[in-house]
Protein backbone atom coordinates (compact mmCIF):
# COMPACT_ATOMS: atom_id res chain seq x y z
CA UNK A 1 0.00 0.00 0.00
CA UNK A 2 2.62 2.86 1.16
CA UNK A 3 4.87 1.72 -2.71
CA UNK A 4 1.42 2.39 -4.45
CA UNK A 5 0.64 5.60 -3.11
CA UNK A 6 5.01 6.98 -2.73
CA UNK A 7 4.89 8.63 -6.23
CA UNK A 8 1.40 10.37 -5.29
CA UNK A 9 3.12 11.88 -2.15
CA UNK A 10 6.42 12.38 -3.80
CA UNK A 11 4.74 14.61 -5.80
CA UNK A 12 2.32 16.20 -3.36
CA UNK A 13 4.83 16.43 -0.91
CA UNK A 14 6.49 19.22 -3.77
CA UNK A 15 3.43 21.31 -4.15
CA UNK A 16 2.05 22.06 -0.20
CA UNK A 17 3.94 23.19 2.77
CA UNK A 18 4.72 21.76 6.13
CA UNK A 19 1.45 23.31 7.50
CA UNK A 20 -0.33 21.62 5.17
CA UNK A 21 1.19 18.22 5.89
CA UNK A 22 0.90 18.55 9.45
CA UNK A 23 -3.26 18.74 9.10
CA UNK A 24 -3.05 16.30 6.18
CA UNK A 25 -1.08 13.34 8.64
CA UNK A 26 -3.89 14.60 11.41
CA UNK A 27 -6.63 12.33 9.05
CA UNK A 28 -4.65 10.09 7.09
CA UNK A 29 -3.41 6.87 8.12
CA UNK A 30 -1.34 6.17 4.87
CA UNK A 31 0.28 9.31 5.36
CA UNK A 32 1.20 9.06 8.72
CA UNK A 33 2.78 5.15 7.89
CA UNK A 34 4.29 6.38 5.27
CA UNK A 35 6.02 9.40 7.25
CA UNK A 36 7.46 6.77 9.96
CA UNK A 37 8.87 4.76 7.71
CA UNK A 38 12.91 5.61 8.03
CA UNK A 39 13.92 5.86 4.58
CA UNK A 40 10.78 7.72 3.35
CA UNK A 41 11.71 10.22 5.98
CA UNK A 42 15.09 10.28 4.51
CA UNK A 43 13.82 10.58 1.06
CA UNK A 44 11.51 13.54 2.50
CA UNK A 45 14.19 15.08 3.91
CA UNK A 46 16.44 15.14 0.44
CA UNK A 47 13.01 16.08 -1.51
CA UNK A 48 13.19 19.41 0.43
CA UNK A 49 16.94 19.88 0.35
CA UNK A 50 16.59 23.69 -1.94
CA UNK A 51 13.77 24.79 0.71
CA UNK A 52 13.98 27.15 3.54
CA UNK A 53 15.40 25.67 6.76
CA UNK A 54 12.75 26.89 8.69
CA UNK A 55 10.51 24.19 6.96
CA UNK A 56 12.95 21.05 7.62
CA UNK A 57 13.19 22.25 11.44
CA UNK A 58 9.41 22.51 11.33
CA UNK A 59 8.51 18.87 9.56
CA UNK A 60 11.22 16.61 11.39
CA UNK A 61 9.42 17.67 14.61
CA UNK A 62 6.11 16.94 12.89
CA UNK A 63 7.85 13.41 12.18
CA UNK A 64 9.35 12.77 15.49
CA UNK A 65 6.03 13.80 17.03
CA UNK A 66 4.08 11.19 15.09
CA UNK A 67 6.56 8.56 15.66
CA UNK A 68 6.46 9.09 19.68
CA UNK A 69 3.02 7.53 19.20
CA UNK A 70 3.45 3.85 19.94
CA UNK A 71 2.54 0.95 17.74
CA UNK A 72 4.38 -0.94 19.55
CA UNK A 73 4.34 -5.24 19.26
CA UNK A 74 4.47 -6.83 23.00
CA UNK A 75 6.57 -10.13 21.96
CA UNK A 76 5.90 -11.28 25.61
CA UNK A 77 2.38 -11.97 24.74
CA UNK A 78 -0.05 -13.33 27.41
CA UNK A 79 1.44 -15.98 29.65
CA UNK A 80 0.01 -19.29 28.91
CA UNK A 81 1.09 -21.96 32.14
CA UNK A 82 3.07 -24.96 30.69
CA UNK A 83 4.74 -26.82 33.33
CA UNK A 84 8.26 -28.64 32.85
CA UNK A 85 7.66 -31.84 34.97
CA UNK A 86 10.59 -34.64 35.41
CA UNK A 87 8.66 -37.34 37.14
CA UNK A 88 10.89 -40.69 36.83
CA UNK A 89 9.77 -42.82 40.23
CA UNK A 90 11.51 -45.82 41.78
CA UNK A 91 9.59 -48.20 43.84
CA UNK A 92 12.94 -49.37 45.11
CA UNK A 93 13.66 -45.97 46.80
CA UNK A 94 12.40 -44.49 49.98
CA UNK A 95 11.29 -41.37 48.39
CA UNK A 96 10.05 -40.54 45.41
CA UNK A 97 10.62 -37.26 44.16
CA UNK A 98 9.01 -34.99 41.53
CA UNK A 99 10.20 -31.51 39.95
CA UNK A 100 7.70 -29.26 38.32
CA UNK A 101 9.28 -26.14 37.06
CA UNK A 102 7.57 -23.01 35.38
CA UNK A 103 8.55 -22.45 31.52
CA UNK A 104 9.09 -18.62 32.14
CA UNK A 105 8.86 -15.75 29.82
CA UNK A 106 10.58 -12.21 30.43
CA UNK A 107 12.13 -9.15 28.91
CA UNK A 108 16.18 -9.16 29.54
CA UNK A 109 18.56 -11.97 29.98
CA UNK A 110 17.25 -15.47 29.78
CA UNK A 111 20.18 -16.70 31.89
CA UNK A 112 19.90 -13.80 34.72
CA UNK A 113 16.32 -14.62 34.70
CA UNK A 114 16.88 -19.19 35.23
CA UNK A 115 19.05 -17.71 38.41
CA UNK A 116 15.98 -16.36 39.91
CA UNK A 117 14.34 -19.29 42.09
CA UNK A 118 11.09 -17.41 41.97
CA UNK A 119 11.15 -17.46 37.98
CA UNK A 120 11.59 -21.18 37.53
CA UNK A 121 9.66 -22.56 40.84
CA UNK A 122 5.50 -22.11 41.60
CA UNK A 123 4.70 -20.69 44.71
CA UNK A 124 4.28 -23.06 47.88
CA UNK A 125 0.77 -24.49 47.53
CA UNK A 126 -0.24 -23.33 43.97
CA UNK A 127 0.49 -27.29 42.52
CA UNK A 128 -0.99 -30.09 44.04
CA UNK A 129 0.46 -33.44 42.50
CA UNK A 130 -1.18 -36.59 43.04
CA UNK A 131 -0.60 -40.30 41.81
CA UNK A 132 -3.75 -42.92 41.26
CA UNK A 133 -2.93 -46.62 40.00
CA UNK A 134 -4.75 -48.87 37.88
CA UNK A 135 -5.25 -52.69 37.03
CA UNK A 136 -7.16 -53.86 34.41
CA UNK A 137 -9.03 -50.79 34.06
CA UNK A 138 -10.13 -50.57 37.66
CA UNK A 139 -8.65 -48.24 40.28
CA UNK A 140 -6.42 -49.89 43.10
CA UNK A 141 -4.13 -48.60 46.13
CA UNK A 142 -1.38 -46.49 44.20
CA UNK A 143 0.53 -47.23 47.41
CA UNK A 144 0.88 -49.73 50.45
CA UNK A 145 -0.50 -47.08 52.48
CA UNK A 146 -2.91 -45.10 50.12
CA UNK A 147 -5.38 -45.48 47.55
CA UNK A 148 -4.25 -41.94 46.44
CA UNK A 149 -0.93 -40.86 46.88
CA UNK A 150 -0.68 -36.66 47.16
CA UNK A 151 2.89 -35.28 47.13
CA UNK A 152 4.48 -32.74 49.76
CA UNK A 153 6.51 -30.40 48.64
CA UNK A 154 10.14 -28.55 50.50
CA UNK A 155 13.15 -26.32 49.27
CA UNK A 156 16.26 -28.25 48.55
CA UNK A 157 19.61 -26.89 47.74
CA UNK A 158 20.89 -28.36 44.26
CA UNK A 159 24.11 -27.86 42.42
CA UNK A 160 25.24 -24.64 40.95
CA UNK A 161 24.31 -24.49 37.18
CA UNK A 162 22.30 -23.04 34.96
CA UNK A 163 18.99 -22.35 37.16
CA UNK A 164 18.49 -20.99 40.69
CA UNK A 165 19.79 -24.16 43.28
CA UNK A 166 17.11 -23.45 45.04
CA UNK A 167 14.77 -25.53 43.73
CA UNK A 168 10.80 -26.63 44.73
CA UNK A 169 10.25 -30.49 44.67
CA UNK A 170 6.94 -32.46 45.37
CA UNK A 171 7.73 -35.82 47.33
CA UNK A 172 6.21 -39.00 49.18
CA UNK A 173 7.73 -41.00 51.40
CA UNK A 174 4.69 -43.82 50.50
CA UNK A 175 6.28 -47.08 48.73
CA UNK A 176 4.80 -47.65 45.71
CA UNK A 177 4.35 -51.17 44.03
CA UNK A 178 6.02 -52.52 41.18
CA UNK A 179 2.93 -53.28 38.61
CA UNK A 180 -0.01 -51.34 37.35
CA UNK A 181 -0.72 -48.63 35.36
CA UNK A 182 0.01 -45.21 37.47
CA UNK A 183 -1.42 -41.86 36.43
CA UNK A 184 -0.09 -38.80 37.71
CA UNK A 185 -2.15 -35.56 37.87
CA UNK A 186 -0.99 -32.28 38.48
CA UNK A 187 -2.95 -29.21 39.06
CA UNK A 188 -2.57 -25.51 39.19
CA UNK A 189 -4.65 -24.43 41.65
CA UNK A 190 -4.19 -20.94 40.86
CA UNK A 191 -5.60 -21.32 37.28
CA UNK A 192 -7.36 -24.98 37.49
CA UNK A 193 -5.40 -25.93 34.33
CA UNK A 194 -4.70 -29.84 35.21
CA UNK A 195 -1.73 -31.87 33.80
CA UNK A 196 -2.13 -35.75 33.39
CA UNK A 197 -0.19 -38.44 31.99
CA UNK A 198 0.53 -42.17 32.36
CA UNK A 199 2.88 -44.93 32.78
CA UNK A 200 3.54 -49.37 34.07
CA UNK A 201 5.17 -49.26 36.62
CA UNK A 202 8.37 -51.73 36.76
CA UNK A 203 10.21 -54.57 38.86
CA UNK A 204 13.55 -54.92 39.00
CA UNK A 205 16.31 -57.27 37.27
CA UNK A 206 16.69 -61.03 38.63
CA UNK A 207 20.19 -61.65 39.99
CA UNK A 208 19.77 -65.30 40.62
CA UNK A 209 22.08 -67.43 38.76
CA UNK A 210 24.49 -65.00 37.54
CA UNK A 211 28.21 -65.10 37.99
CA UNK A 212 30.37 -63.13 40.34
CA UNK A 213 29.83 -60.56 41.48
CA UNK A 214 25.95 -61.25 41.52
CA UNK A 215 26.50 -64.51 43.23
CA UNK A 216 25.73 -65.37 46.88
CA UNK A 217 27.14 -63.86 49.96
CA UNK A 218 26.70 -60.44 49.57
CA UNK A 219 28.33 -57.72 52.31
CA UNK A 220 27.61 -57.31 55.37
CA UNK A 221 27.99 -60.94 55.99
CA UNK A 222 26.52 -63.66 58.67
CA UNK A 223 28.21 -63.77 61.24
CA UNK A 224 28.76 -67.59 60.30
CA UNK A 225 30.66 -66.64 56.94
CA UNK A 226 32.74 -62.87 58.24
CA UNK A 227 35.84 -64.64 58.06
CA UNK A 228 35.06 -66.70 54.63
CA UNK A 229 37.96 -65.72 52.08
CA UNK A 230 35.55 -67.14 49.36
CA UNK A 231 32.87 -64.24 49.97
CA UNK A 232 35.96 -61.31 49.62
CA UNK A 233 36.67 -62.44 46.14
CA UNK A 234 36.90 -59.26 44.10
CA UNK A 235 39.91 -58.36 43.09
CA UNK A 236 40.56 -56.28 39.67
CA UNK A 237 44.07 -55.57 39.90
CA UNK A 238 45.33 -57.01 36.99
CA UNK A 239 46.36 -54.34 34.22
CA UNK A 240 45.42 -55.34 30.91
CA UNK A 241 42.84 -58.22 31.68
CA UNK A 242 39.39 -57.54 30.44
CA UNK A 243 36.99 -58.40 32.97
CA UNK A 244 33.20 -58.75 32.15
CA UNK A 245 29.63 -58.47 34.01
CA UNK A 246 27.05 -60.25 32.74
CA UNK A 247 23.39 -59.45 33.81
CA UNK A 248 19.94 -60.31 32.93
CA UNK A 249 17.22 -57.84 31.22
CA UNK A 250 13.84 -57.95 33.17
CA UNK A 251 11.25 -60.74 32.40
CA UNK A 252 9.23 -60.23 29.24
CA UNK A 253 6.43 -57.61 29.32
CA UNK A 254 8.34 -55.55 32.31
CA UNK A 255 9.01 -52.99 29.51
CA UNK A 256 12.16 -52.20 31.16
CA UNK A 257 14.33 -51.04 27.81
CA UNK A 258 17.38 -48.50 29.06
CA UNK A 259 19.78 -50.27 31.25
CA UNK A 260 22.55 -49.48 33.66
CA UNK A 261 25.31 -50.44 35.62
CA UNK A 262 27.51 -48.90 37.69
CA UNK A 263 30.14 -49.40 40.57
CA UNK A 264 30.80 -47.61 43.56
CA UNK A 265 34.00 -47.86 45.45
CA UNK A 266 33.14 -46.53 49.01
CA UNK A 267 35.19 -45.44 51.62
CA UNK A 268 35.47 -43.62 54.37
CA UNK A 269 38.62 -41.61 56.29
CA UNK A 270 39.83 -42.12 59.31
CA UNK A 271 39.63 -38.64 61.66
CA UNK A 272 41.50 -38.06 64.84
CA UNK A 273 41.21 -41.99 64.71
CA UNK A 274 38.00 -42.55 64.11
CA UNK A 275 35.68 -43.17 60.59
CA UNK A 276 34.07 -40.29 59.23
CA UNK A 277 32.80 -38.69 55.64
CA UNK A 278 31.52 -41.87 54.42
CA UNK A 279 31.31 -41.51 50.65
CA UNK A 280 32.19 -43.37 47.24
CA UNK A 281 33.47 -42.59 43.77
CA UNK A 282 31.37 -44.22 40.79
CA UNK A 283 32.63 -45.93 38.02
CA UNK A 284 29.34 -45.97 35.40
CA UNK A 285 29.09 -48.20 32.33
CA UNK A 286 27.41 -47.08 28.84
CA UNK A 287 23.64 -47.36 28.92
CA UNK A 288 22.68 -51.26 27.05
CA UNK A 289 19.05 -50.95 24.90
CA UNK A 290 16.48 -53.79 25.39
CA UNK A 291 16.72 -56.15 23.15
CA UNK A 292 19.86 -54.88 20.66
CA UNK A 293 22.55 -54.90 22.93
CA UNK A 294 21.68 -58.81 24.30
CA UNK A 295 24.43 -61.31 23.61
CA UNK A 296 24.45 -64.75 24.21
CA UNK A 297 25.92 -66.31 26.87
CA UNK A 298 26.18 -70.06 27.20
CA UNK A 299 24.10 -71.54 30.41
CA UNK A 300 22.75 -68.37 30.79
CA UNK A 301 20.89 -67.24 27.49
CA UNK A 302 20.02 -63.59 26.71
CA UNK A 303 22.42 -61.24 28.72
CA UNK A 304 23.98 -57.61 28.66
CA UNK A 305 27.63 -57.65 29.21
CA UNK A 306 29.66 -54.71 30.37
CA UNK A 307 33.53 -54.77 29.93
CA UNK A 308 36.37 -52.92 31.20
CA UNK A 309 40.13 -53.15 31.47
CA UNK A 310 41.98 -52.98 35.24
CA UNK A 311 44.06 -50.17 33.71
CA UNK A 312 41.00 -48.02 32.69
CA UNK A 313 39.26 -48.90 36.35
CA UNK A 314 42.34 -47.47 38.30
CA UNK A 315 42.63 -44.48 36.15
CA UNK A 316 39.19 -43.75 36.40
CA UNK A 317 38.92 -44.25 40.48
CA UNK A 318 42.34 -41.87 40.19
CA UNK A 319 40.37 -39.45 38.47
CA UNK A 320 37.57 -39.87 40.51
CA UNK A 321 39.53 -39.41 44.19
CA UNK A 322 41.47 -37.09 42.81
CA UNK A 323 37.88 -35.04 42.84
CA UNK A 324 37.57 -35.34 46.82
CA UNK A 325 38.74 -32.79 49.15
CA UNK A 326 40.87 -34.33 52.14
CA UNK A 327 40.10 -32.91 55.18
CA UNK A 328 43.39 -31.10 57.93
CA UNK A 329 42.72 -33.67 60.22
CA UNK A 330 43.13 -36.47 57.66
CA UNK A 331 45.00 -39.51 58.89
CA UNK A 332 43.86 -42.61 56.17
CA UNK A 333 41.21 -43.81 53.91
CA UNK A 334 39.61 -47.21 53.87
CA UNK A 335 37.86 -48.88 50.80
CA UNK A 336 35.37 -51.09 52.33
CA UNK A 337 33.32 -52.37 49.84
CA UNK A 338 31.94 -52.20 46.13
CA UNK A 339 28.24 -51.72 45.43
CA UNK A 340 26.90 -53.15 42.08
CA UNK A 341 23.77 -51.28 41.11
CA UNK A 342 21.56 -51.94 37.51
CA UNK A 343 19.74 -48.87 36.89
CA UNK A 344 16.36 -50.15 34.42
CA UNK A 345 13.89 -48.06 32.66
CA UNK A 346 11.44 -47.37 30.22
CA UNK A 347 10.69 -46.58 26.26
CA UNK A 348 9.91 -43.17 27.10
CA UNK A 349 13.15 -42.27 29.35
CA UNK A 350 14.64 -43.83 26.56
CA UNK A 351 13.14 -41.68 24.29
CA UNK A 352 13.48 -38.47 26.85
CA UNK A 353 17.21 -39.16 26.62
CA UNK A 354 17.51 -39.12 22.64
CA UNK A 355 15.45 -35.60 22.79
CA UNK A 356 18.51 -34.10 25.83
CA UNK A 357 21.46 -35.53 23.83
CA UNK A 358 22.42 -32.58 21.71
CA UNK A 359 22.04 -32.53 18.09
CA UNK A 360 24.70 -33.19 15.64
CA UNK A 361 22.85 -31.76 12.80
CA UNK A 362 23.58 -28.22 11.69
CA UNK A 363 20.09 -26.62 12.59
CA UNK A 364 20.33 -27.62 16.40
CA UNK A 365 16.63 -26.59 17.91
CA UNK A 366 15.00 -29.80 18.51
CA UNK A 367 11.18 -30.56 19.36
CA UNK A 368 10.93 -30.37 23.80
CA UNK A 369 9.72 -33.98 24.87
CA UNK A 370 6.60 -34.36 26.36
CA UNK A 371 4.69 -37.87 27.17
CA UNK A 372 1.54 -35.63 28.54
CA UNK A 373 -2.37 -35.85 27.66
CA UNK A 374 -2.41 -33.03 24.83
CA UNK A 375 1.02 -32.10 25.43
CA UNK A 376 -0.34 -29.93 27.93
CA UNK A 377 2.64 -29.63 30.10
CA UNK A 378 6.54 -30.53 28.94
CA UNK A 379 8.76 -33.30 30.12
CA UNK A 380 8.65 -36.77 31.31
CA UNK A 381 6.38 -39.05 33.47
CA UNK A 382 7.57 -42.56 33.79
CA UNK A 383 9.60 -45.32 35.87
CA UNK A 384 13.19 -46.60 36.78
CA UNK A 385 14.10 -49.79 38.82
CA UNK A 386 16.90 -50.22 41.05
CA UNK A 387 18.73 -53.77 42.10
CA UNK A 388 21.90 -53.16 44.17
CA UNK A 389 24.11 -55.45 45.99
CA UNK A 390 27.25 -55.26 48.19
CA UNK A 391 31.01 -56.74 47.86
CA UNK A 392 33.93 -56.83 49.68
CA UNK A 393 37.11 -56.27 48.17
CA UNK A 394 40.42 -58.80 48.58
CA UNK A 395 42.70 -57.31 50.18
CA UNK A 396 45.38 -57.68 47.78
CA UNK A 397 42.93 -55.66 45.42
CA UNK A 398 43.35 -52.74 48.00
CA UNK A 399 46.79 -53.06 48.43
CA UNK A 400 47.58 -52.94 44.19
CA UNK A 401 45.39 -49.42 44.70
CA UNK A 402 47.20 -47.98 47.72
CA UNK A 403 50.83 -48.97 45.64
CA UNK A 404 50.02 -48.45 41.93
CA UNK A 405 49.66 -44.93 40.11
CA UNK A 406 47.06 -42.94 40.25
CA UNK A 407 45.33 -44.18 43.25
CA UNK A 408 48.32 -44.50 45.32
CA UNK A 409 48.63 -40.95 46.18
CA UNK A 410 45.26 -41.10 48.46
CA UNK A 411 46.86 -42.69 51.69
CA UNK A 412 44.74 -45.84 51.54
CA UNK A 413 44.78 -48.64 54.44
CA UNK A 414 47.12 -51.23 53.31
CA UNK A 415 46.97 -54.96 54.65
CA UNK A 416 49.79 -56.91 55.75
CA UNK A 417 52.43 -55.10 54.07
CA UNK A 418 55.75 -54.21 55.94
CA UNK A 419 56.66 -50.97 57.27
CA UNK A 420 59.79 -49.19 58.95
CA UNK A 421 57.73 -47.09 61.68
CA UNK A 422 54.04 -47.44 63.06
CA UNK A 423 52.23 -45.34 61.43
CA UNK A 424 48.96 -43.94 63.44
CA UNK A 425 46.43 -45.60 62.54
CA UNK A 426 47.33 -48.25 59.53
CA UNK A 427 50.25 -48.77 57.49
CA UNK A 428 52.61 -46.91 55.49
CA UNK A 429 52.05 -46.60 51.87
CA UNK A 430 55.05 -48.02 49.89
CA UNK A 431 56.37 -45.90 47.27
CA UNK A 432 53.77 -45.32 44.08
CA UNK A 433 54.52 -48.37 41.57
Amino acid sequence: MIFLIDREIILFFRLISCKEITTLMKSNASLRIFLNTKNNFEFILYLYGMRRLNNLVLLSFILLAVASCKNKLDVNAPYKDIPNVYAVLCPQQSEQTIRINKTFLGEGDAVAMAKVSDSINYPAGEITVSLNRYVNGTQVNASYQNQTVVFGEKMIETSAGTFSSKQRVYYTNDKLFTSGEYQLTIKNNRTNEVFKAKANALDSVRINGLPSPFDPKYYPYPTQISNDSVAINIDYSTPNKKYSIIYKATEPGLQARVYQLSMRFHYYDSLNAAPSNYSYVEYSFLNKYNPNDLQKVPGLGDCFVSEFFGNDLTSSLGFGFSKVNTPSNFIRRRIYMIQYIITTSTSEYSDYLQYANPSLNVAQEKPLYTNFEDKKAYGIFTFKTRCSINKRIKHEYINYLGITKPTCNYNFFLFALPTSTNAPGGYTPLFCQ
